[in-house]
């Protein structure tokens, strides 16, 4: 018998990871990093035809602060984001 993982159950797998590596990169910056430090560190750099770079990470970081684990912290010139504990 083979095991068969839809499409949608592969997207939610890879989303809850990539939410997961996140908040764990945060636990060792806790004063917070910047949308481009994960798309960086975690080698999620992404782009549209040249533009719109590193939405993924942003979509992903609003995700988490709709769900109340991460928060932004605005001030200075970009915001950053902080686990929530």
């Amino acid at each position: 018998m083979t095991d068969y993982i839809s499409s949608k159950e592969k997207a939610a797998m890879g989303l809850a990871l990539i939410k997961e590596a996140i908040l764990d990169h945060l636990t060792e910056y806790p004063d917070g990093l910047h949308n481009s430090d994960f798309a960086r560190d975690l080698g999620l750099h992404s782009e549209h035809e040249g533009g719109q770079p590193d939405y993924l990470t942003y979509s992903v970081l609003g995700l988490l602060m709709t769900e109340g684990r991460v928060t932004k912290v605005k001030g200075g010139a970009r915001p950053h984001y902080v686990r929530i504990s």
